[in-house]
């Protein structure tokens, strides 16, 4: 990893730059160096996002209009195809779980949602679930490392540091998740949902269920599943933990 150029440093030579991105919910400003992303918002102006990098990372950086070629596409790729972020991220000022916890969200796909509990299960720390919900909150790097996809447990959608609540339901919604739908089941306690096809249950948002096919049998938890003889999926692996963040 390279080394930090500090505020303290000249400005006339920043080592950190920053760059714009259309998206269609306002503009997506990135921090990097190299082709190596440090900072990314949604929103705002040049100014505020240059003043947000100096007071977060306490580095100077520089506008460029014109990233590196290869962060470009991978950006480009995320934002309008969906894609996984595939460029590099520094991680350098996370602990070690707050690093498993970024990295496990970024398998989350485009139009699909997990929860904390699934998020720390994954992970192997299923009771760290108030600590995956902390980590999230310090995502340095908010829509490539997509955690706005991670909802409570009963699928309400919670809190989003990057704009509140309606940022991700706006959010999800643009990648095509029904949020409306969510909340109903979340309204209802249901927690998973028959994937007939397969013999198995799924999250609600997984895609595997089969569209435009009426979803006969949700159930409350894996187990009233189990007992109906459907196994999980093994694509978006469901799991049996009920805990959610106040």
């Amino acid at each position: 990893m390279m080394n930090s150029t500090t505020a303290s440093d000249s400005a006339s030579s920043p080592d950190f730059f920053f760059s714009s991105f259309p998206s269609r919910l306002g503009t997506f400003w990135v921090a990097y160096f190299d082709d190596i992303v440090c900072r990314a918002e949604l929103g705002g102006s040049a100014e505020k996002f240059a003043r947000t990098c100096g007071e977060s990372l306490g580095v100077i950086t520089a506008y460029r209009k014109a990233p590196p070629a290869q962060l470009h596409t991978a950006i480009v790729r995320c934002l309008e195809q969906g894609e996984r972020y595939s460029g590099q991220v520094d991680m350098s000022r996370l602990s070690p779980f707050q690093q498993r916890v970024l990295h496990k969200t970024m398998e989350i796909p485009c139009g699909e949602v997990r929860t904390y509990g699934w998020v720390a299960c994954e992970i192997g720390a299923p009771r760290a679930v108030r600590a995956t919900g902390t980590a999230l909150g310090k995502n340095p790097v908010p829509i490539l490392i997509p955690c706005h996809r991670v909802v409570q447990a009963d699928y309400r959608l919670g809190q989003y540091g990057m704009g509140g609540t309606e940022q991700k339901r706006a959010l999800l919604t643009s990648e095509g998740v029904d949020v409306d739908f969510l909340e109903d089941l979340a309204h209802r306690g249901v927690r998973y949902l028959e994937n007939r096809a397969e013999g198995t249950y799924c999250v609600p948002s997984c895609h595997s269920l089969l569209t435009g096919v009426t979803v006969v049998r949700p159930f409350h938890d894996s187990e009233q599943a189990r007992q109906e003889g459907l196994q999980p999926c093994s694509l978006c692996r469901p799991t049996s933990l009920q805990f959610s963040l106040p």
